[in-house]
């Protein structure tokens, strides 16, 4: 099991904090990713192959995002991405969208001395505690719209088959359908080359004095929330992991992936999956 990295001090406009992230793989090499740079943090999580291996990894493709989007950091996050994207379009990593490679990505960079901006493209999430003031959270939940249906219908095939291969291979058609309608209209958008996603963002600016803490993680970790409900909120999820380390909940996480039935108590689209968070704490 992945563990986490020791705490090390970094600035956000010259405000310090204390920063924590931890990364774990189920696979030889993981498809996430996760970028900590001057003024400048962020994850993405690569979507897995739903065919043969397409020409690259998809860790490295979401490592690719996160360091175009760092070279290109904009307080206009529409120019940004699009800056970034059309630079990976031209590197040739965009193919067939049922096939492409792709990601999602969160991130929070500085903007202007006294405010970061909070971005994601995706379901990639970010919380952010404040002092005195409601949590802020940034996530796209158009993705999970989509997966909510597959996993329903995955759900249904186990309870026929009790088979987990079989399952699959039964609403893989369903996924490559979800996949192959990604970045259109109507549909969800991920990064893949395509700079039309650009215009499809979300972000938040948020004053750095007023930030407390600040979560960013992948789909993977957000599974603590659904389908396992150790936190019942991304509010309570960054105070679990303020209190007891993002370590602790990647443990009680894959304890409840590798219980007997797991997946019919808990239906959800695979058994594991990659995780990888960061968490940033204000020092005194």
């Amino acid at each position: 099991m992945g563990s986490e990295q020791d705490p090390f001090s970094l600035t956000l406009g010259g405000q310090p904090f204390r920063c924590t992230t931890v990364e774990d793989s189920i696979r030889q090499r993981t498809q996430d990713a996760k970028r900590v740079g001057v003024d400048f943090v962020g994850v993405a999580d690569g979507a897995s192959p739903l065919g043969p291996m397409r020409a690259g990894e998809p860790g490295e493709f979401a490592a690719d995002a996160l360091r175009a989007l760092e070279d290109h950091r904009s307080p206009d996050a529409e120019q940004m991405f699009d800056l970034a994207l059309r630079q990976m379009a031209r590197s040739g990593t965009s193919i067939d969208p049922a096939d492409a490679l792709s990601c999602t990505v969160g991130l929070v960079y500085l903007v202007d001395a006294g405010a970061v901006a909070a971005t994601v493209l995706g379901d990639c999430t970010i919380v952010i505690r404040r002092a005195g003031k409601p949590d802020i959270m940034v996530t796209d939940r158009r993705l999970a719209a989509r997966d909510r249906a597959a996993t329903n219908a995955l759900a249904a095939e186990l309870g026929k088959h009790g088979d987990q291969e079989a399952a699959f291979k039964a609403v893989l058609p369903m996924l490559r359908k979800h996949r192959a309608e990604s970045n259109t209209p109507g549909s969800y958008w991920v990064v893949s080359g395509d700079p039309r996603a650009a215009a499809e963002t979300v972000s938040q600016r948020v004053a750095l004095s007023e930030i407390q803490a600040i979560l960013l993680y992948t789909d993977g970790f957000e599974r603590l929330i659904e389908p396992f409900a150790l936190a019942d909120s991304p509010s309570q999820l960054i105070r679990s992991a303020e209190a007891h380390g993002l370590a602790n909940l990647l443990g009680r996480l894959r304890g409840k992936e590798n219980m007997p039935d797991s997946l019919v108590r808990y239906p959800r689209l695979s058994k594991s999956d990659d995780v990888t968070a960061i968490l940033l704490e204000r020092e005194s």
